[in-house]
């Protein structure tokens, strides 16, 4: 458990302190119609052949893909909350793909590589709405007036990455906002990267990529409230046809400069 000096070190509060007290409307609407079983702390040891930590989109694809693969493996997903309560119950409804990412995914892998990931994340789109269809879910034309929000993982790409630390030891990260599709893509390379397959996800270019990090704290943090307040100034600047603050377009655009695919 985390101790309150680890708390005060996130730097959370509110919302983030609470987990269940900000429900998605798309997760208060499923629990309504499938409150599911009770699913208590663990209170002993455990045996599994696979532990998932994190109950999202992630890890219940991965956990889909392993039990497709193979029945009989013994699969524990774990998270502080329930299934969902993070960014994943958070979406706001679509899955998109990436051709339109596609010059920076041009710049860091080429152009092969490139066009190989945005026809992978095509193809995760289409399999979740054949999923969908399967299963019975279905939110088209669904009038919804509500609102909520949390945080979100931002990677200095803005692209995810999945991967090994050790070798059986496996992550996916860095949605940056836009996890749908691709965590259901990450499902499917982590359930490979478990089962030693050598299939094609796994030979992705955002799979053990050479990550490119964000400058130490305090420095992370501090050019980080910088540079959001300059692209909001500059945003802002835009919208209401001023030009924008010289000082302030140029903090916007420093990310760029220093290698992040973030900002304008």
């Amino acid at each position: 458990m985390p101790t309150p000096a680890d708390i005060a070190r996130l730097n959370l509060a509110g919302y983030a302190l609470s987990p269940g007290a900000q429900r998605s409307w798309w997760l208060r609407d499923a629990l309504a119609a499938e409150p599911g079983v009770p699913c208590p702390p663990l209170t002993k040891d455990a045996s599994a052949d696979v532990v998932i930590v994190g109950g999202g989109f992630t890890g219940l694809w991965t956990a889909y893909f392993l039990t497709e693969a193979d029945p009989n493996l013994r699969i524990a997903v774990l998270d502080q909350d329930i299934c969902g309560r993070g960014p994943s119950g958070r979406n706001g409804g679509f899955a998109s793909g990436w051709w339109d990412e596609l010059g920076g995914l041009i710049a860091l892998y080429g152009a092969e590589a490139a066009v190989r990931a945005c026809r992978a994340i095509s193809e995760s789109i289409v399999s979740i709405g054949e999923f969908c269809e399967a299963h019975g879910v279905e939110f088209a034309d669904v009038l919804i007036v509500d609102a909520w929000g949390g945080p979100i993982d931002v990677s200095p790409t803005h692209l995810p990455a999945f991967g090994s630390v050790l070798r059986n030891v496996h992550y996916g990260l860095g949605y940056t906002g836009n996890g749908v599709a691709p965590s259901h893509l990450a499902g499917r390379v982590l359930a490979d990267l478990v089962t030693g397959a050598d299939s094609d996800a796994v030979r992705l270019p955002m799979v053990n990529p050479k990550l490119h990090s964000f400058p130490p704290q305090p420095f992370r943090a501090l050019g980080a409230a910088l540079v959001r307040r300059a692209i909001i100034a500059k945003d802002s600047a835009d919208e209401h046809g001023r030009k924008p603050n010289p000082l302030a377009n140029a903090i916007a655009h420093l990310p760029r400069k220093l290698g992040y695919l973030l900002g304008p």
